[in-house]
């Protein structure tokens, strides 16, 4: 089998990009791609696709870290803060507060950094 982005995962590349498509570019929570997916006939639970997008995070790190070099290394990078509400995962249905940062450059990469101070 050709390596998979999840060790021993059950989840081929296809299945989790759609997964992540559908959460950050759809913008659809996790709970209407388990109901998609059951509609599918394919039973997946809510933790499951939780754990899935982590490791997708996890595997295009590396594609983070160079696009952030590649930006600090330039001579010219702009920015903007973004202050957002999110949910605090220490407090069960608390609102903390957040930044978004965005770094880019003209005909170059875009970063997304959030911070939660």
């Amino acid at each position: 089998m050709p390596p998979q982005v999840i060790e021993k995962g059950l989840c081929g590349s296809g299945l989790l990009a759609h997964v992540v498509l559908a959460k950050y570019i759809e913008h659809r929570p996790l709970y209407r791609v388990q109901q998609e997916l059951a509609r599918n006939g394919v039973e997946i639970t809510r933790t499951t696709l939780a754990d899935w997008v982590d490791a997708a995070a996890v595997a295009l790190e590396p594609i983070y870290k160079a696009i952030q070099t590649d930006l600090i290394g330039g001579n010219y990078l702009e920015f903007d803060e973004t202050p957002v509400r999110v949910m605090d995962p220490e407090v069960r249905a608390k609102i903390a507060s957040g930044w978004l940062w965005v770094y880019a450059r003209p005909k170059g990469g875009v970063l997304f950094d959030f911070q939660s101070s």
